[in-house]
């Protein structure tokens, strides 16, 4: 489903107008560059709740410290983020929660985890469909079979599972909601050690096509990431050490990027934040998550070329252990939502206009 545009420039999803909320009216009041915080409901409350006594466990940190990204439903104009913390801290609980904020109500909510068995290091193996209010989430090592498993959020009911095309044994698998291709859209999933997009076609419940490569690959996808610039509808994806990151069109034609910048080259890629620039048209952000550091990367997507790194606003990003920052895009606003989970109270949300 592509997205259509009022006649000022401004995109209208599912058919509806945007609607003024506390997010929206802050945003409209803000300047490029500016940083701001808005003041959320119960989000300290959700935070705090998780362990309050068991501070060297780190608080919010286990709660999300592997869940990589927040998912956005601009349909809905919801934000999700998984409960998932690393290795054997998922058996603590901490992993069948997740939180939701809602813009409408400006509100903050725990939503059960229906994969709490298959959630530890969520990075980009997560991903929603707006339009049916479906949760998918991809299986990793130690998972069999390897699927894809679906969620109807709505009717708190899980779906009938996605089997992954080939069945190759190896890491975390990324997916992504491609609502371009085809009329009710579909899933866009890399896989690790395949060096292959494929894609499940929600209009015939198949892989359509059954596979297609990467050429331009020819090393092995480690710590896969996946996400979808929403003004374009092109498909971002990379892996670890910064070779093959790339560009997919529409149309299947991909955009083969230059190596990440020799800063990061050698990090976990799934670890950062990829977002997109709500205020340019062609543009994603390369932004260090927690210890990843403050610093910020441009790409441009139409030519793959990465512009220079600048730093982010002092107090966007915090490297305390207790401290997890995560973010997300909200383009008809023009900002980015930078949410901090802090363990013991205090945690925030940030709008930066860049």
């Amino acid at each position: 489903m592509a997205i259509s545009y009022q006649s000022d420039g401004s995109p209208i999803y599912a058919g509806r107008f945007p609607v003024v909320t506390a997010l929206s009216v802050l945003a409209d009041s803000m300047s490029s560059g500016d940083v701001e915080t808005l003041t959320t409901n119960g989000l300290n409350t959700l935070v705090g709740g998780f362990y309050p006594n068991e501070a060297d466990l780190g608080g919010a940190k286990i709660m999300c410290d592997w869940s990589g990204r927040t998912m956005y439903d601009p349909i809905n104009k919801q934000a999700v983020e998984c409960g998932a913390p690393a290795g054997a801290l998922s058996d603590l609980g901490v992993s069948t929660t997740n939180l939701k904020y809602d813009e409408a109500t400006n509100a903050w909510s725990a939503e059960r985890n229906p994969f709490s068995q298959s959630m530890s290091h969520c990075w980009y193996s997560t991903t929603i469909d707006g339009n049916t209010n479906t949760l998918y989430k991809a299986g990793f090592t130690g998972s069999k079979p390897l699927e894809i498993k679906r969620y109807d959020v709505t009717s708190d009911t899980e779906l009938t599972a996605i089997s992954y095309p080939v069945q190759s044994y190896s890491d975390i698998h990324a997916i992504q909601m491609w609502h371009e291709r085809g009329v009710s859209g579909g899933v866009i999933h890399l896989t690790p050690q395949r060096d292959e997009l494929q894609f499940w076609d929600l209009d015939t419940e198949a892989w359509n096509p059954a596979g297609f490569p990467i050429a331009t690959v020819t090393v092995d996808i480690l710590n896969p990431i996946v996400t979808r610039h929403e003004q374009s509808g092109k498909i971002i994806w990379g892996c670890d050490d910064g070779v093959g990151l790339g560009v997919l069109d529409t149309d299947l034609t991909t955009i083969t990027t230059g190596i990440v910048p020799v800063t990061i080259s050698n990090d976990f890629m799934a670890q950062y934040m990829f977002l997109e620039n709500p205020n340019k048209t062609n543009e994603m952000l390369l932004i260090g998550s927690s210890s990843k550091g403050d610093l910020v990367y441009p790409l441009n997507i139409d030519t793959g070329v990465w512009g220079s790194s600048y730093t982010l606003p002092v107090g966007l990003i915090s490297s305390d252990f207790i401290v997890k920052t995560s973010g997300f895009t909200v383009v008809e606003s023009g900002v980015i939502a930078f949410q901090t989970y802090i363990f013991g109270g205090n945690s925030i949300m940030q709008l930066w206009k860049p």
